[in-house]
C-alpha cells in the first residue's frame, strides 16, 4: 500500500485502506482480547488498539462521574427513592457511560491487524 498510514481516516482497515464497517459497539470496552472483527472490504481481520481500549475506558469513567451527582441523584430524589426511580437512575448512569466510553474511543481511535 503506497499511502501513507498518517493521511488515511482512523477506521480504515490496517490491511487494504478501505473502509471497515467498525460499528459504535465495537468502541465500547471489552475485556476480550482474542476479539477479531472481519473487515467488510476485504478478508482481513483486525481490532481496537489496546490505548484506544484504555481511552475508551476512561472516558466512560469520565461520563459516569458527573452523571452519579447530576442525573442519579437528582432522578432518585424526585421519583421518592422508589425501585423504579432507582432503576431510571441507573439507566441515566448507564447511558452516560456508555456515552463517554464511545466518544473518547473514537478520539483516540487506531485499529490493529489480527490474524
Amino acid at each position: 500500500m503506497s499511502t501513507d498510514q498518517s493521511q488515511l481516516p482512523r477506521d480504515t482497515c490496517p490491511h487494504c485502506g478501505k473502509p471497515t464497517g467498525l460499528r459504535f459497539w465495537h468502541l465500547l470496552p471489552s475485556g476480550n482480547r482474542q476479539r477479531r472483527i472481519r473487515c467488510r472490504s476485504c478478508p482481513g481481520y483486525f481490532d481496537v488498539a489496546d490505548n484506544s481500549r484504555i481511552a475508551s475506558i476512561l472516558g466512560g469513567l469520565a461520563g459516569m462521574a458527573p452523571a452519579l451527582f447530576f442525573l442519579f441523584g437528582p432522578i432518585v430524589k424526585a421519583g421518592g427513592g422508589s425501585r423504579f426511580a432507582v432503576l431510571e437512575g441507573t439507566a441515566a448512569v448507564a447511558l452516560a457511560f456508555s456515552a463517554g466510553s464511545v466518544l473518547f474511543g473514537w478520539l483516540t481511535l487506531r485499529l490493529v491487524p489480527k490474524s
